[in-house]
């Protein structure tokens, strides 16, 4: 599910050539609402899986925490995607935001653990 979250940055990271040598607006839109629906679509995919992560006795607290440092994450996220198009222009942003949401997709696949077809309390023990 998280890497399907991950296929429209894709298709726009893949279409950057076309961006850039393109002088209509039109796809510098299009990639840019890939990546506007990509984000809360993987936000959406890894906020219940994180939850799983903690035992009952704190999970609320931990997932909390967790979920605050992803808001500060996309508060501060505004300032870079300002200072990477001031200096690496259209395709610098697109590659940050591509490869942060791999970065993601890659920790979650690699560093979770493996939750198919198991009840929550199976997970924690």
């Amino acid at each position: 599910m998280i890497a399907r979250g991950d296929l429209g940055v894709e298709v726009g990271f893949e279409g950057l050539s076309e961006v850039q040598e393109e002088r209509s607006d039109l796809p510098v839109i299009v990639f840019g609402v890939l990546i506007s629906l990509a984000g809360p679509l993987i936000s959406v995919c890894y906020q219940p899986c994180q939850a799983k992560l903690f035992p009952t006795a704190i999970r609320f607290r931990a997932n909390g925490i967790g979920y605050s440092a992803s808001r500060v994450g996309a508060m501060k996220s505004g300032f870079l995607i300002g200072f990477l198009l001031r200096y690496f222009g259209v395709t610098g942003v697109f590659a940050s935001v591509t490869a942060s949401m791999l970065v993601v997709v890659l920790l979650i696949g690699v560093f979770g653990p493996r939750t198919n077809g198991l009840r929550r309390e199976e997970i924690n023990h």
